[in-house]
């Protein structure tokens, strides 16, 4: 059939209504799929899903870490990069991590673990924190313990005195040790003898100073 100068081909569809019209070609998003779109070719609608077709052409990359190495390994499509965990700290700071409280941070200060108190039983506290700790910040009338180090050079703390209810004196008790001491009992003084001459030590109180002094006195 042909349907006059106005068509440059037949209709073919029994008439010339709408022959001579542009073809039609229209796509739209489905409203609750980014992955589906909606094809409008001359009045006929279909929808086609490439969800399938982004899966499998998706870049296929890779992150994962090596305990052994100490490494941070990104496998990319073409290429391995392995960052090393000194490369990795050298941009990091302590405060950095999300325990670690530097607001009070002086020189030489020591980082303490503060477990939160007041969390209550079974609970991880989020205040939980590492935290500086200052000297100056800490200064106390008495203590319950005392820290040093052994011959290792590993801190230790010293243990209290085997009678909790006298007075001992911190000192250096010989054979490289610090530690509690007592006067010991001696049935005679100890003495020394010059040129025939017996003397012993006796210690006295310097009344200004309170210093503990020792006099060579003869016996």
């Amino acid at each position: 059939m042909d349907c006059g100068p106005r068509c440059k081909k037949p209709c073919g569809c029994g008439g010339c209504n709408g022959c001579c019209g542009k073809p039609i070609l229209d796509i739209d998003e489905m409203p609750d799929s980014v992955s589906i779109l909606r094809f409008n070719m001359n009045g006929l609608s279909t929808w086609y899903d490439f969800g399938n077709l982004i899966y499998q052409t998706q870049t296929d990359t890779n992150l994962k870490i090596n305990l052994q190495k100490r490494a941070l390994i990104y496998e990319a499509e073409r290429h391995t990069d392995s960052i090393l965990h000194n490369e990795l700290g050298a941009i990091l700071h302590v405060a950095d991590l999300g325990d670690v409280d530097i607001t009070g941070v002086t020189d030489n200060s020591l980082f303490v673990y503060q477990k939160d108190s007041d969390c209550g039983e079974g609970c991880e506290g989020i205040n939980n924190s590492w935290i500086a700790w200052n000297a100056s910040d800490n200064l106390t009338d008495s203590l319950k313990t005392i820290m040093g180090f052994d011959e290792d050079d590993k801190p230790r703390a010293l243990d209290a005195p085997e009678n909790t209810n006298q007075y001992y004196t911190l000192s250096w008790n010989a054979a490289e040790k610090a530690g509690w001491s007592q006067p010991a009992v001696a049935t005679t003084a100890p003495s020394v003898t010059e040129d025939g001459v017996e003397y012993v030590y006796r210690l006295y109180l310097d009344p200004s100073t309170k210093q503990i002094v020792a006099v060579k006195e003869r016996k």
